[in-house]
């Protein structure tokens, strides 16, 4: 796995694990006119010519290209992110991070003290196989 940076941690944790993450996969459809009826999606392209034939669709969710915008990588989206893979898979990859990192100290005091919220995601992803 390539390391990556916080900043690219918090695009990419979205689109590799898209149900924890709905929001980021919803149209947006600032463009168009209600007024016309005219509703067409920034992201996709989509376009719908009315309100009723864009609610069947799905409305709101459903969206093929996920949005770029950054999630907030903290000690909740960690641990969400955490719960929803297998364990055996997390545990040898938060033990691949820990001996990447070098520490002096033993795996539950880098554990408990030293490592980040951004350290549980990169093992998510690297138990993941993205």
């Amino acid at each position: 796995m390539k390391e990556l940076s916080d900043e690219q941690l918090a695009v990419e944790m979205p689109k590799a694990f898209p149900a924890l993450f709905p929001r980021h996969w919803m149209h947006s459809w600032g463009g168009g006119s209600a007024l016309k009826g005219v509703f067409w999606c920034g992201k996709c392209d989509v376009k719908y010519d009315n309100a009723d034939d864009m609610l069947a669709a799905g409305g709101f969710s459903g969206c093929p290209v996920p949005s770029d915008d950054p999630i907030v990588i903290d000690w909740n989206v960690a641990m969400m992110v955490f719960r929803a893979i297998d364990k055996h898979w997390a545990k040898k990859a938060l033990v691949k991070i820990f001996v990447a990192s070098k520490s002096n100290v033993g795996f539950g005091w880098w554990l408990m003290y030293i490592a980040t919220p951004a350290d549980y995601l990169r093992a998510a992803l690297l138990a993941k196989g993205a």
